[in-house]
């Protein structure tokens, strides 16, 4: 392997860090008391003091929405991932399971529980959630990239091919999904060919285009644009 290729795969696998949830709405409305309203105002100062980096607080302030809202499972899944920010996945997996009693499709709940499989190398965990979430809301372009990821990690490179061409087809300019195509042909693959086809979409829309990570195991955090891989690459083929 050259130089040139070597750096290429030394960006490509630049790890990134764990997301943060999605945020779902709630599905029903309940009535307003005094205590749901002090449980909304704990939960916002929360959610403040997370932003600003002190998750712990945002913790015990979330805690106690939860006191005022025992049952509301979208709060839950906001504690669980306060919890994974930290790091605490035994936590977040406690209050994810109390979740998922009252409903297995939750789908922040999902993803979460799948990103946190993945981050901890369970990837049939993690494959398993992000097929439940699919099954349910198919067009779900970055759950379906998150999938991909996960096959790339175990290896199974044409199902993770699979994925993403689902993913170009519902939605043409989606530039991640070719961008992760072409380092999966340019680093596993070794099809230098179909990586530059794969770059080459990207520059119809984008020359500059730079990708954004965007899960716990992405293998596309890196730094280079499409342009400068499909000059390295043209370099591999001579």
């Amino acid at each position: 392997m050259s130089w040139r290729l070597s750096r290429f795969c030394l960006l490509c696998l630049l790890p990134t860090l764990l997301a943060c949830a999605q945020r779902a709405p709630r599905t029903a409305q309940q009535p307003a008391t005094p205590e749901s309203y002090q449980g909304i105002t704990s939960y916002l100062y929360s959610r403040m003091q997370s932003y600003q980096g002190d998750v712990p607080k945002a913790i015990v302030s979330l805690q106690k929405s939860l006191k005022a809202d025992p049952d509301n499972l979208y709060l839950k899944t906001e504690l669980a991932g306060l919890y994974a920010e930290e790091g605490k996945f035994e936590e977040a997996r406690g209050i994810l399971k109390e979740v998922f009693d009252v409903d297995p499709n939750y789908e922040s709940a999902l993803l979460l529980s799948g990103r946190i499989a993945a981050r901890e190398g369970d990837l049939d965990t993690a494959a398993g959630d992000f097929r439940k979430i699919l099954q349910a809301d198919p067009d779900n372009n970055e759950v379906r990239m998150m999938l991909a990821e996960v096959y790339v990690a175990r290896k199974q490179y044409q199902e993770a091919l699979r994925e993403l061409r689902i993913v170009e087809r519902r939605d043409p300019e989606f530039l991640n999904a070719y961008y992760f195509e072409g380092l999966i042909y340019a680093v596993h693959l070794s099809d230098y060919s179909r990586a530059i086809q794969a770059y080459k979409k990207i520059l119809v829309y984008e020359p500059n285009y730079l990708p954004a990570p965007h899960s716990a195991i992405c293998p596309c955090g890196c730094g280079s644009s499409a342009e400068d891989c499909v000059t390295l690459l043209q370099g591999e083929e001579i």
